[in-house]
């Protein structure tokens, strides 16, 4: 299931039955901005898990938080300042929870505004070290739709 244009933003989700035990719908995620694929490599997810987190009432593909003053900030200091407020705050409202995108060093940052919403998207390298990698602007009515493909999935996999 494809939820987003991969030339702007998507995110794939796939169940693979096989994989699938104890309960478990495992399968696949991957996150595309601009043509790019995030994590690089595929690697076995809990998709159930997944799903839940990124739909749930604290995400921000759920939330959609507004800051102005956030959203016009350059590129690598979004990347800086969303990781100070995640990391070092414990406020995570800006920050998309997905633990494979997260394991594989990526952070996934979302800032809207009454039309539109920014996604940043950022590599922690390690000791803070916290770099710009790529964003992508969108607008509200996407997210929308997004949002909206991604709970008929959920639905469609008994979640």
């Amino acid at each position: 299931m494809v939820a987003g244009n991969p030339d702007k933003i998507a995110f794939i989700f796939e169940k693979v039955s096989d994989w699938s035990t104890c309960g478990c719908t495992n399968g696949i995620m991957q996150l595309y901005i601009n043509g790019i694929q995030y994590p690089k490599e595929l690697r076995t997810v809990a998709v159930d898990g997944e799903i839940n987190s990124i739909l749930s009432d604290s995400s921000p593909l759920v939330a959609m938080p507004e800051n102005e003053s956030l959203f016009k900030l350059s590129s690598q200091k979004i990347a800086e300042q969303m990781y100070i407020t995640a990391f070092e705050n414990g406020d995570y409202r800006f920050q998309l929870p997905l633990q494979e995108l997260e394991d594989a060093g990526y952070y996934l940052f979302m800032i809207c505004t009454d039309k539109s919403v920014r996604f940043v998207l950022a590599e922690y390298r390690g000791t803070d070290d916290i770099v710009y990698k790529d964003e992508v602007v969108v607008s509200n009515n996407e997210i929308c739709e997004i949002r909206n493909k991604l709970i008929k999935f959920k639905e469609s996999i008994s979640i």
